[in-house]
């Protein structure tokens, strides 16, 4: 019994996304410790004009999109680990920011990340994890530097806002700091290629009898997709589902191989993101009988059962492993009677 590729979509959820929830109202990057109040923050120096740049440094980036983007590089900031961090910030880049987020109109601190802890907070440009102020704002800047942002609500929360820190229609002040920026060494996209043709090379060797190196195939698969930090929706069900079915298949292959242990350690793994896989019901159940630990057979077949009453495997092994038992416990009688010399 050999998995297919299943692809189960799943829906957006993240704690930052452009409409989540207060703390998302940020989305932008970190600023340095205290460096201005809310009155510089949100100080004049704004420029009324629709030009590109004033002389005070801050830039229209709405340019004629409309709406209202600014802003203005503080200070440039020095990069110790230059090789592992981009020069700039551009779409696709994994940026770790600080920042202090401020209504502009009142001046009030909504969200700051180092009141959470000194860990920055991390996104992908361009994914729309974000508010669209931050994915265009931080555009171009470098690890290191520091920036001012203006995001008017059509580059914010809009006529909604984000109860209940953000009123409707607010512009929104940052503080942002960005801490590094790297481009994505190995996107995820690439590890779930990786992944499928392992999978697709442990199914030729099951299929060819090779069961140990279909395991190893299939386990190598799993590795390709040990971390998938960063993926998108669809491509973290992808990777899910990839997994199930890895695990499934390299039970499948273990069994046939001869490791019992190893096929109901990869059932186990895949029942606690799936308590009712039938697969995994069956192959644990088949597992457990080989290990001789029927009753934890029989448990995981009469499990298999109540989902699928019909399926005659299920039946086979259910009497196989009832067959076992009764011999088992004639064994047992045998000994007893050996021992104690009764009749």
């Amino acid at each position: 019994m050999i998995d297919g590729d299943t692809v189960v979509e799943q829906g957006k959820g993240s704690d930052l996304a452009a409409t989540g929830a207060a703390a998302a109202a940020a989305a932008v990057a970190a600023v340095a410790p205290a460096t201005a109040s809310a009155s510089t923050t949100v100080a004049g120096a704004v420029p009324a004009t629709d030009t590109r740049k004033d002389n005070t440094g801050w830039e229209n980036l709405a340019g004629d999109g409309g709406g209202k983007l600014l802003r203005r590089v503080l200070a440039r900031g020095e990069v110790e680990d230059a090789e592992a961090t981009t020069t700039e910030v551009t779409e696709g880049c994994l940026v770790a920011v600080h920042y202090v987020g401020r209504l502009r109109k009142t001046g009030e601190q909504f969200d700051a990340s180092r009141d959470r802890g000194p860990r920055p907070f991390e996104f992908v440009v361009g994914r729309g994890d974000v508010i669209r102020g931050w994915e265009r704002g931080l555009l171009g800047l470098r690890a290191g530097d520091r920036a001012e942002l203006v995001c008017g609500p059509e580059y914010a929360y809009g006529s909604t806002g984000n109860p209940p820190t953000i009123p409707p229609d607010a512009t929104l002040a940052f503080e942002v700091e960005v801490i590094s920026c790297r481009a994505p060494e190995d996107p995820v996209a690439s590890k779930l290629e990786r992944a499928d043709a392992h999978k697709a090379a442990g199914t030729a060797h099951f299929q060819a009898g090779r069961f140990a190196a279909a395991a190893a195939a299939y386990a190598a698969g799993l590795d390709a997709l040990t971390y998938t930090w960063g993926a998108a929706p669809g491509e973290a069900a992808r990777a899910t589902a990839l997994r199930q079915a890895l695990q499934l298949n390299a039970a499948a292959a273990l069994l046939r191989a001869g490791d019992a242990r190893g096929a109901a350690d990869a059932c186990a793994r895949v029942l606690e993101k799936d308590p009712a896989s039938i697969k995994a019901l069956y192959r644990l159940g088949l597992a457990r009988a080989e290990l001789g630990e029927l009753d934890a057979a029989e448990e995981a077949l009469g499990m298999a059962q109540k989902i699928d009453p019909d399926d005659p495997a299920i039946e086979r092994e259910l009497a196989r492993v009832a067959e076992k038992k009764v011999q088992d416990a004639e064994r047992e009688k045998k000994l007893y009677r050996a021992m104690f010399g009764r009749a």
